[in-house]
């Protein structure tokens, strides 16, 4: 009679080292100068994203009234993501976020009051002949 023994069961896998070696360690194939910007990003909690997110959103929707809460949200978080990945420091992505957002204000306001003048025209021209 043969007798099959299971193979003998293999060790775990030893644990993996860190992918971004840790900041200490100095290394030819770091450029401190490169990834420094980036680190700010990584002290941001999403937490904190979402709060400037809820605070974004009813800005932007007072700006598309018509939007939906869905389209206004996501609005609101393309915004945020994009100036999140362009600025440079925390303090950078701070300012752009409250300076966008003013020149949007500013543009809307703008286009309102060129809207509300042409439907002025429009009506007033209209009305006398």
């Amino acid at each position: 009679c043969i007798t099959m023994s299971a193979p003998p069961p293999t060790p775990p896998p030893p644990p993996q080292p860190p992918s971004h070696p840790p900041s200490t360690t100095t290394s030819t194939n770091i450029n401190t100068t490169t990834n420094a910007p980036d680190d700010w990003r990584k002290s941001i909690t999403q937490t904190y994203r979402t709060s400037e997110v809820r605070s974004i959103a009813p800005i932007l929707a007072s700006l598309e009234p018509g939007a939906t809460s869905d389209s206004k949200k996501m609005l609101a978080m393309k915004f945020e993501e994009t100036i999140f990945q362009s600025a440079k420091s925390f303090d950078d992505y701070k300012k752009t976020i409250q300076k966008r957002l003013t020149k949007l204000k500013k543009h809307y306001a703008k286009m309102q009051q060129q809207q509300q003048h042409q439907h002025q025209q429009q009506g007033g021209g209209g009305a006398g002949n």
